[in-house]
C-alpha cells in the first residue's frame, strides 16, 4: 500500500507530538528521581551519623559490661578485708580491756548496699545495652534499605535519562520528516495547514 505525502507527513507530526509529550513526561519523572536521590543522600547521612553516634555509645557500655567482674572482685575483695579486718581486730581487743566491736557489722550493711547499688547500676547498663543493640540493627536495615532505595533511583534516573535520549531522537528524525513532506506537498501545491 502506497502512502500519500499528505499521509506521511501527519503521520511525522504525530511522531513528533508523541515523542514532545513523551519527553515532557520523561523530564517529570527525571525531576521527581531527582529529588528522591536527594531526599535519599538526606536520609544516608542522618543514618550514617546516628549509627556512628549508636556504635559509639554502644562500646562505651560495653566496655562499662567488660569491667563488672573486675568490679565485683574489687568489691569482694573489699568486703573479704573487712572481714578480715575484723577478725585481727576481735582478737586484738580481746587482748586488752578496750570493749570490742564487729567492723564487719559495722560495716558489712555498707558493703552490702554498695554492692546492691553497683548491681542495680550494671542491670540499667545491660539494659541500655539491649537497646543500643537494638538501636543499632535498626539503624543498620534502615541504611541498608536507603542505599537500595538509592541505588534503584540512580538506575531509574539513568533509564529514564537513555529514554529522552531515544524520544529526542525520535522528534529529531519526526521533524526531519515533517519537513521532507512539507516540500513535498508544497510542490504538490497543497494547500492545507502544515
Amino acid at each position: 500500500m502506497q502512502y500519500s505525502n499528505e499521509d506521511l507527513y501527519w503521520n511525522a507530526k504525530r511522531r513528533y507530538n508523541d515523542a514532545c509529550y513523551e519527553i515532557t513526561n520523561c523530564n517529570n519523572r527525571i525531576s521527581a528521581l531527582e529529588d528522591t536521590k536527594q531526599r535519599l543522600t538526606n536520609q544516608i547521612n542522618q543514618l550514617e551519623a546516628d549509627l556512628k553516634k549508636a556504635n559509639k555509645a554502644f562500646d562505651q557500655i560495653r566496655k562499662i559490661l567488660d569491667r563488672e567482674e573486675t568490679l565485683n572482685e574489687k568489691i569482694q575483695s573489699v568486703e573479704t578485708k573487712t572481714q578480715e579486718a575484723s577478725v585481727n581486730f576481735t582478737a586484738m581487743v580481746d587482748a586488752s580491756d578496750i570493749t570490742s566491736k564487729n567492723l564487719s557489722e559495722l560495716y558489712g550493711e555498707e558493703s552490702r548496699q554498695t554492692r546492691l547499688k553497683v548491681e542495680a547500676i550494671m542491670a540499667t547498663v545491660r539494659e541500655k545495652s539491649s537497646m543500643l543493640s537494638t538501636e543499632v540493627e535498626k539503624l543498620e536495615r534502615s541504611l541498608n534499605t536507603a542505599n537500595q532505595d538509592y541505588d534503584t533511583t540512580k538506575q531509574q534516573l539513568r533509564s529514564t535519562k537513555s529514554e529522552v535520549s531515544d524520544w529526542e531522537r525520535i522528534k529529531r528524525n519526526a521533524s526531519y520528516d515533517m519537513t521532507y513532506y512539507r516540500r513535498k506537498l508544497e510542490q504538490e501545491g497543497y494547500p492545507g495547514p502544515y
